[in-house]
């Protein structure tokens, strides 16, 4: 299956999911969901989602929408707009600013960081490697 026939039969079976489940409703509505809430959809999402033709799992995700994402709630939110996944970029920036905070660097090794900081972000937008 090419690409953009997967990702919109994965598209249209979300969009049927979330017309009816009232997971989905929370978070469109903002509203907070607990445990039960997230089985009853995993279990939906697993007869909807979890065939043979579609199996959407990490991988396809990465493949057809071009994400790598925390959590399957994440995916929903960015794929029904509720919520935008961060950009490659903002998150390796987070995660540098993060990592430096904790510890107690120098200028020299901060500034090295930061060297090491932009080589993911220039190979990243050249296509040479990903990390996530």
């Amino acid at each position: 299956m090419y690409v953009e026939e997967y990702r919109k039969l994965i598209e249209e079976k979300i969009e049927k999911i979330a017309a009816q489940h009232p997971t989905i409703a929370k978070l469109k509505a903002g509203e907070s969901i607990n445990a039960e809430d997230l089985i009853r959809l995993e279990e939906s999402l697993e007869i909807e989602l979890g065939t043979d033709e579609i199996s959407l799992d990490d991988e396809n995700m990465l493949k057809a929408f071009g994400v790598r994402v925390g959590s399957l709630v994440d995916f929903l939110k960015h794929i029904l707009k509720i919520e935008s996944l961060p950009s490659y970029e903002t998150v390796v920036r987070k995660s540098f600013d993060a990592f430096i905070l904790e510890h107690n660097y120098n200028a020299d090794q901060s500034r090295f960081l930061r060297v090491v900081q932009s080589v993911f972000l220039t190979a990243e937008k050249a296509g040479t490697f990903r990390f996530v």
